[in-house]
């Protein structure tokens, strides 16, 4: 998938990321940080998948190497869109496309929607009044409105939703509780037969409000003319578009030195930061949100090289690199209850059960109603989920040309 790779047939565990000699592999998964420097400001990119030296550790290496700037000022511009107007269908929606149903709720299948735009611009050159001193600067931007297919054969008829079972078949509709007392009024109006043993409608006296509040904020809204199986009260296929979004920022500053013909150092920063939500927190409870995703990068390369003579060339290199990623839902646990009805007193006694400090954390209560429909989990963990990874590295190479040998040592850390 994107942003992940394979080497030698293993996942990317155990491979080397470098971004201008700054390590960038993932301490968590393995696969790289997203510390990419702009478009514009990627020089070389070199992959090392076998057979090559002790210098580059791991069973891979891939390494990017950002541009510096030259004797005359050079810049560049771009734009880059593309949309759903001009695009072919995805495999997915074709799919989608072929097995959907028209119904009373949707006549035809969800136009997936998308735009993405990508802009940027870079310039680079000499320092004026500073001799031998040169600088590359880079900023994009790309910004993305995507669609988030919803697909659902569980989900319960909404008429159920408010105790009417008059659409489904006898054989499934809910018995009378045995500590449920009917009027005789009910028994003949909302039971089959008139025999008080199966409801056709529960009484909304009998309807929890806290639970109708419940469906009424975070179920998906669907019409009560859509389709239903009488034998499952199931709607036999909800297709419905979330619509999802990115936002992305890049920017890249390098600066180059030369103290002497003998002595070079460069300084790169690479900045990133991006927000995203393209994904439900629950499917198909389609108003829970998506979750929610932010990430910051900073990334620092230092690099000196010290020519010793022509033929010992030494360099000393730094850095660090630090990925802040927070996802997250989009309601704590204090605001869903009370969302759903319940006042300070149920909170304060749920917190009392839970942990009082649960209560301000991002996520909601997971609620067990049916195996027979969509069941209502609680996010998993990315409904409150720190992913923060910090690198810090450290290395040294020495080159040592001897006649008609050719030594390189050194040490990362």
């Amino acid at each position: 998938t994107d942003g992940s790779f394979k080497f030698l047939g293993a996942q990317s565990y155990g491979a080397n990321f470098a971004l201008d000699g700054q390590r960038s592999n993932g301490g968590i998964f393995g696969e790289p940080t997203q510390s990419q420097p702009s478009l514009e400001a990627v020089g070389d990119i070199n992959v090392l998948s076998n057979d090559f030296s002790a210098e580059y550790a791991g069973i891979a290496n891939i390494r990017v190497t950002t541009k510096r700037g030259g004797a005359g000022y050079h810049g560049s511009i771009f734009y880059n869109n593309k949309n759903s107007a001009l695009a072919a269908w995805t495999v997915q929606d074709l799919i989608g496309k072929a097995d959907f149903t028209p119904s009373p709720i949707q006549n035809k299948y969800p136009n997936p929607y998308f735009n993405i735009t990508d802009v940027g611009a870079s310039i680079g050159g000499p320092i004026p009044k500073l001799n031998k001193t040169w600088f590359f600067a880079a900023y994009e931007r790309d910004w993305t409105v995507a669609p988030v297919p919803v697909r659902s054969n569980t989900l319960p008829h909404p008429s159920m939703w408010t105790g009417d079972f008059s659409l489904v078949d006898d054989s499934i509709k809910p018995t009378v509780p045995s500590d449920v007392i009917l009027t005789p009024q009910e028994i003949a109006a909302d039971t089959v037969g008139g025999l008080g043993q199966q409801f056709i409608t529960i009484p909304s006296r009998l309807l929890n409000p806290d639970v109708q509040q419940l469906i009424g904020t975070y179920f998906p809204k669907i019409g009560l003319g859509a389709p239903i199986d009488p034998f499952s009260g199931r709607i036999p296929e909800f297709q419905t578009i979330v619509p999802g979004r990115s936002v992305q920022d890049l920017g890249t500053l390098r600066l180059d030195h030369d103290f002497s013909d003998k002595d070079h150092v460069y300084l790169v920063y690479n900045g990133a930061g991006q927000t995203t939500a393209n994904r439900l927190v629950q499917s198909p409870y389609s108003g829970l949100g998506l979750t929610q995703s932010n990430r910051q990068n900073n990334t620092v390369s230092l690099s000196y090289t010290r020519m010793f003579s022509s033929s010992v060339v030494n360099e000393a290199r730094g850095g660090f690199n630090f990925q802040k990623l927070f996802q997250h839902s989009n309601t704590t646990l204090r605001s869903f209850l009370a969302s759903i009805g319940f006042d300070q007193s149920d909170i304060d006694a749920y917190g009392a059960v839970v942990g009082p400090n649960q209560l301000n954390t991002f996520g909601h209560s997971a609620i067990s109603f049916s195996n027979t429909f969509a069941t209502f989990q609680n996010g998993g963990r990315n409904t409150d989920r720190p992913l923060d990874q910090n690198l810090v590295t450290f290395g040294d190479t020495l080159s040592w040309a001897v006649s008609k040998h050719n030594l390189k040592v050194g040490a990362d850390f």
